[in-house]
């Protein structure tokens, strides 16, 4: 490594600290998202799923956990039902969204 890449390098460390360290890096994570049936599922990491049935072009508030749980990911499973991994106070769970659609249940249990 010549004294020009190791400046370059060192230029970007700050900025990759202060993402993570400052409260607006949180904003910076980016959403998860699936989709299923023509719908599109977004989970933030402030425990809100929002619906978009237009591809993403409006988003609807579908539930909203609270802040203290983290939407880690959003899936469709094998039997063709989407299903979001949750995080809270250092355990994760799963949700499945109800075949109506309107409804995410818990359907297991596990520590991170």
């Amino acid at each position: 490594m010549n004294r020009r890449d190791f400046l370059k390098i060192s230029k970007l460390l700050p900025a990759v600290f202060f993402i993570q360290l400052h409260p607006l890096g949180k904003m910076i994570n980016l959403p998860k998202e699936a989709e299923l049936d023509g719908k599109r599922y977004r989970g933030t990491e402030d425990g809100t799923i929002f619906i978009s049935p237009d591809g993403g072009k409006t988003w609807q508030l579908h539930v909203q956990l609270g802040k203290q749980y983290s939407i880690q990911e959003l899936f469709v499973d094998q039997s063709n039902q989407m299903r979001a991994h949750v995080k809270f106070a250092g355990n994760s769970f799963e949700l499945a969204l109800s075949k109506n659609g309107s409804d995410w249940r818990t359907i297991s249990s596990f520590k991170a």
